[in-house]
């Protein structure tokens, strides 16, 4: 078969050699010359206010919406809500059923 007109051949994929991996003793130097930079950095002591200054960076950033206070129908969960309803139509569909019960002579 020929290949259609105006369509060139693809070009191999070129070759690229993986790298061979480190030697132990190569790989403990690099670790070696890793740990002594590292060491002149020092120790930081941590902070001691770290409990009372996280929730005021959050605060701060997200302008009060998490730790902000809330009005009441943002505090109450819809399933109370809506458990709420379900009772009080309950309640109401008895005391319908019973009412010609109750009211007849």
């Amino acid at each position: 078969m020929s290949e259609p007109v105006g369509t060139k051949p693809a070009a191999p994929e070129p070759q690229v050699p993986e790298p061979s991996p480190p030697s132990p003793a190569e790989a403990e130097q690099t670790a070696a010359e890793l740990r002594s930079l590292l060491s002149g950095l020092g120790t930081v002591e941590p902070p001691t206010d770290l409990s009372e200054k996280v929730p005021q960076i959050i605060e701060r950033r997200s302008r009060g919406r998490f730790f902000g206070r809330r009005r009441l129908f943002d505090r109450i969960p819809f399933v109370w809500v809506s458990l709420l309803m379900l009772i009080t139509t309950a309640l109401l569909y008895a005391v319908l059923r019973m009412a010609p019960a109750v009211f007849s002579p």
